[in-house]
């Protein structure tokens, strides 16, 4: 049980850094230590859309390179689940040259004619004279989870790989040559480097988060009970950081909206849909979708790290040279996993060979 590079994490994150340094470098003996189910944690929840947006300059660094290591992972590791799906972004208008400045890709508004088509297709979205409607490349509607379980799917086939399930880790503990990995059954596990994707678990013994200002953050969606069809486009209402996802397969809508509930535990049984989120839910779809109020039924919680500045805490551990950290993906880890990785096992660029970007 002695590894070249251990992941703590099994979810998008982890994985991906396990199928990049792999694809990388095929000689290296690599180990994923899950706490519970590969692609669990906040990767369970719902589909998510890789979407050409990025707060930041950097932002949009990472959903550029991400995509590119995302054609790169499907060739190593067989077509991703999922598909391509129209976004429509709904925004004030005076705020559209904002927005359309933090799109990756270009946009452009849609005519009066293709509004009303969108109405008619989408009989509860309405739409005043004082909304922008854009429309611009498609994103790519997947699933973390599924992607996480289908990445491993490809690691598990591959020599030097190991993937344990139900191994919660409750310690790494530094040595000279690398770290000791303790698990809450006493297993120990040794491995030259160790990367530390763990969501928003960030409590671990020896593990000195590097960003002190990451907390956790509560997020909510809720299931309307309406069935969409395979075509329907996702729908993004940029002001109030909320968005309509069709789930086709279950025959629902997913609308998700921006919760402002911080410092939670990452345990679902203590996380639920309250009043504060109906409030919230409630404020969006009565400007611009009331008639889905009387479908809102059930949904699903579940918290992410985040980080102040809403850039992932790609990092060394301030004490070890051995360990690093990818944590707080403010909510886009799926978007941003690849580039996440790729910079992640950069830091070992120096003692991990064959894994630094290519020149």
């Amino acid at each position: 049980m002695k590894f070249d590079l251990a992941i703590i994490g099994g979810g998008i994150i982890g994985v991906t850094v396990a199928s990049l340094t792999k694809a990388r470098n095929p000689a290296l003996n690599i180990a994923v230590l899950e706490q519970h189910l590969i692609g669990t944690g906040a990767s369970l929840y719902g589909g998510a859309v890789r979407v050409p947006l990025g707060a930041t300059a950097a932002h949009r660094d990472l959903a550029r390179r991400s995509e590119e290591l995302f054609l790169d992972l499907s060739a190593w590791a067989g077509p991703l689940p999922g598909r391509h799906i129209e976004i429509i972004w709904i925004v004030p208008v005076e705020r559209q040259g904002e927005l359309r400045s933090r799109l990756v890709s270009a946009s452009r508004p849609m005519t009066a004619s293709e509004r009303r088509r969108l109405c008619e297709r989408i009989p509860a979205l309405v739409l005043s004279a004082g909304d922008a409607v854009l429309v611009g490349e498609t994103g790519w509607y997947g699933h973390p989870g599924q992607t996480a379980v289908h990445l491993v799917g490809h690691l598990r086939r591959q020599p030097g790989v190991a993937v344990y399930e139900g191994l919660h880790v409750v310690a790494i503990e530094d040595r000279a040559d690398g770290c000791e990995i303790v698990t809450a059954d006493e297993q120990v596990f040794s491995s030259k480097h160790v990367v530390r994707a763990t969501g928003p678990w960030l409590d671990l013994q020896g593990a000195r988060v590097p960003n002190s200002d990451l907390r956790t953050k509560k997020i909510s969606a809720f299931h309307v009970d309406l069935a969409p069809t395979d075509n329907d486009p996702a729908i993004v209402f940029v002001e109030e950081d909320a968005y309509l996802l069709p789930d086709s397969s279950n025959r629902r809508w997913i609308f998700c909206v921006s919760s402002q509930t911080w410092d939670v535990e990452p345990s679902r049984s203590r996380l639920a849909l309250d009043a504060e989120d109906w409030a919230l839910a409630e404020g969006t779809l009565r400007r611009h979708a009331p008639a889905l109020l009387d479908h809102c039924r059930g949904g699903r919680v579940f918290c992410d790290a985040y980080s102040a500045t809403r850039l992932p805490a790609i990092a060394r551990d301030p004490q070890s040279v051995w360990s690093v950290h990818a944590l707080g993906c403010s909510g886009a880890g799926y978007r941003f996993a690849p580039a996440i990785a790729e910079r992640t096992i950069g830091l070992f660029h120096e003692t991990l060979p064959g894994v630094a970007m290519p020149s």
